[in-house]
């Protein structure tokens, strides 16, 4: 199974099963690991748009603006989720790995 197959049956599962988070996190993934990474920041987009407050997607949204090389961009992203959920282990260890590369 391709990738193209394989955000397919994603795609299918999330409109049954919208509140997935698992399924959620993995078409980002998928996305992001087929190349798509322009693709990958819409659809975080998206999701934070349906819940701002999610740490989960500012993470991810975090990683992905890192491979983009938008560094500045990606740190505002951890501040935020750190202001959201502070004992987020995620969020402590991307802000540590920014002031690390600092």
């Amino acid at each position: 199974m391709g990738y193209e197959e394989a955000e397919e049956c994603i795609d299918k599962y999330l409109s049954k099963k919208l509140k997935s988070k698992q399924a959620r996190v993995t078409k980002g993934h998928l996305l992001l690991v087929s190349g798509k990474i322009e693709e990958t920041i819409e659809y975080i987009n998206e999701l934070l748009e349906k819940n701002p407050n999610s740490v989960l997607d500012l993470n991810n949204k975090v990683w992905t603006l890192y491979l983009l090389g938008r560094d500045i961009e990606a740190i505002k992203f951890v501040d935020e989720a750190l202001k959201i959920s502070p004992d987020f282990r995620n969020s402590i260890v991307n802000n540590g790995w920014f002031l690390y590369m600092k």
